[in-house]
């Protein structure tokens, strides 16, 4: 992502709301990744796990009662191994990705929900997300999917325009993406969200802000916008190489980093981590969990889960994964190297107190250093740090070198 290195000559403010902070991380309670691998059209940017039907499933626009089985058949084995390794009582998040993961039947997903109900109690303010594409959000499916316990969705548009999505190698439905617009408007769920993505070649600026504008104009509560990047071993790296695509628009990509934030503020939408925005109340807890450095299960091909001391990475393999749902190994987590990729993207201000708090449990000893390091960049113009640390955009675009810089330190024997 561009953003994530310096422009040269570019000064830039961000402004906050003093009443949202970043949450207190929390080992108490636990959340829980569903991973359904199967699309309908591997899209050749896409560096995700998944699975084109289009070519393991003879084309087919649902996903087979078969398949569907096969998958719940090898859920449940991974879930009942997996739910040893997790002290928590409770579940606050749950997240079915992908993949296209409303491919999922309505009643998969209930079933899936009463297998984690019987093992673990729901929070009353539990996040179920549900995220997938244009195709498969039609009124009746929200109505089911609501029905069955989700009550968030997240729908990848990416763009409006068939030229952008062919550009983009996605699945275009003509029908559903003519729809999308007043499904979003009138959806039953009302906590819903979209992708969005910039700096595609052949993109003009002004078509991404007209498509970003009529989404908002929905009354989504949440957007996560995405630069094109060039994902080493996808199919759309090698055309890249070959120079038989075109690379990324980072003139475009500059351009809309540096007036995104604004743009979204004037909209009422807060700026709470590198690529995310969302309305007070309607951040994601599922999407913060990862930057507060908390414990998810993962379950399905492809999934990575952490339980606070060990991390696993599932084969990323369908077939391989149902013949051996629990073959993953346990590694020990490393958080020199991880909790810096993790709490430098959340753009809220952070608790002095609570950073010192989760420096001190994962690298005993480290937090004076730490905080030192975080009031020198404050010094630099790149960030404030009273009470709370909080970056500016000066500071975000020169993201990168940050977290190695704090990567160095806590992986420094003084």
């Amino acid at each position: 992502m561009w953003g994530l290195y310096a422009r040269p000559g570019l000064s830039l403010r961000m402004k906050s709301n003093p009443d949202i902070v970043a949450p207190r991380r929390s080992n108490d309670t636990l959340g829980v990744y569903i991973h359904f691998p199967y699309c309908i059209h591997k899209c050749s940017y896409c560096d995700f796990y998944s699975v084109g039907m289009d070519r393991a499933l003879n084309g087919e626009k649902n996903v087979t009662s078969k398949a569907i089985g096969e998958y719940m058949q090898a859920l449940r084995l991974e879930f009942a191994a997996r739910r040893q390794l997790f002290i928590q009582k409770q579940i606050n998040t749950i997240f079915f990705g992908g993949g296209t993961a409303s491919l999922l039947p309505a009643e998969t997903i209930f079933a899936i929900l009463e297998m984690l109900r019987a093992e673990f109690s729901f929070s009353p303010e539990i996040e179920i997300t549900l995220e997938g594409n244009p195709e498969n959000f039609t009124p009746g499916y929200i109505a089911a999917i609501q029905d069955a316990g989700v009550n968030r969705i997240h729908v990848g548009i990416q763009s409006l325009r068939p030229h952008t999505l062919k550009q983009l190698d996605r699945y275009y439905d003509e029908e559903r993406y003519a729809a999308i617009v007043q499904t979003l408007s009138d959806s039953a769920i009302a906590n819903r969200g979209v992708d969005l993505m910039y700096g595609v070649p052949g993109q003009a600026e002004d078509e991404f802000y007209q498509d970003l504008d009529t989404l908002l104009d929905t009354g989504i509560s949440h957007v996560s916008l995405y630069s094109l990047t060039v994902e080493h071993g996808t199919p759309y790296d090698v055309m890249v190489r070959k120079g038989t695509a075109p690379a990324p628009n980072d003139e475009l990509q500059a351009n809309i980093f540096e007036y995104l934030p604004a743009r979204m503020r004037e909209r009422g939408f807060i700026h709470y981590e590198v690529s995310n925005f969302g309305t007070p109340g309607n951040l994601s807890r599922h999407n913060l969990r990862y930057w507060l450095y908390e414990p998810t299960l993962a379950l399905g091909p492809g999934a990575h889960g952490f339980n606070g001391t060990h991390r696993y990475a599932n084969v990323r393999n369908t077939p391989g994964w149902q013949t051996a749902p629990t073959a993953a190994a346990l590694d020990l987590h490393e958080p020199a190297l991880e909790l810096p990729l993790c709490f430098l993207r959340i753009l809220l201000p952070m608790d002095r107190r609570d950073l010192e708090a989760l420096i001190e449990a994962e690298v005993p000893g480290k937090s004076p250093a730490v905080m030192k390091l975080l009031e020198s960049w404050t010094s630099l113009g790149f960030s404030s740090f009273d009470s709370a640390f909080q970056w500016n955009l000066n500071g975000l675009i020169r993201l990168n070198d940050r977290v190695i810089e704090l990567q160095e330190l806590l992986e420094s024997n003084s």
